[in-house]
């Protein structure tokens, strides 16, 4: 399908008022309805970007919580890593609704051991509203995964009140694969830093 199609059968399953809206901010590109790039940050303090140094794998998924301050129908998604993981390593990146119960995209990315600064995955064109989403990355197949750029936030308020959704940490898949959901308030703390920096693209 091409992306107005895509928006097409976005619009027709929206309430009408945000069917207008999302037709009106299509039509007109200098609307201010939406973006065409977005660059998600996390909601916690940080002091920069590093490299996280503790890799995700195909058994441990890194998942942080971000914050779009703007709408996109988004169809493109880039991340950084080192390169310093096996060769060659599958990467898998998806973005999840704030409660977990949605997925919205799942990409594939492949990386060598030379694959230093900014990759670039196409996904289908989804429309994302402002609002808190969750961004998860692990191995989906090959090694050791390579560092990949993160916010650097350190541990300060990582984890939830008790039974609230966490805002950044980890979770357990099995063989590489992004589950179609996920419990929020169910994450651990099993690397330092968790939510990787990226931007999104649209048209």
């Amino acid at each position: 399908m091409t992306l107005e199609q895509d928006v097409a059968a976005l619009i027709a399953q929206m309430p009408r008022s945000g069917a207008k809206d999302l037709l009106d901010g299509h039509k007109h590109p200098s609307s201010p309805l939406r973006a065409k790039v977005l660059t998600p940050k996390t909601p916690l303090t940080y002091d920069g970007v590093n490299a996280q140094s503790t890799t995700p794998s195909t058994t441990a998924a890194i998942v942080g919580l971000v914050c779009l301050t703007s709408s996109i129908v988004a169809n493109r998604i880039t991340y950084f890593p080192t390169g310093s993981g096996a060769d060659p390593t599958v990467m898998r990146l998806a973005l999840y609704r704030e409660d977990g119960q949605l997925k919205l995209f799942d990409v594939l990315n492949e990386v060598d051991d030379a694959a230093s600064g900014e990759q670039t995955e196409t996904f289908k064109a989804v429309f994302l509203s402002p609002g808190n989403y969750y961004i998860f990355c692990c191995v989906a197949s090959g090694g050791v995964g390579p560092a990949i750029i993160v916010f650097n936030t350190g541990t300060a308020f990582v984890a939830g009140a008790s039974g609230e959704p966490d805002i950044q940490g980890s979770f357990t898949v099995t063989s590489g694969v992004a589950p179609a959901t996920f419990d929020p308030t169910a994450l651990s703390s099993g690397f330092a830093d968790k939510t990787i920096a990226f931007r999104l693209d649209g048209q």
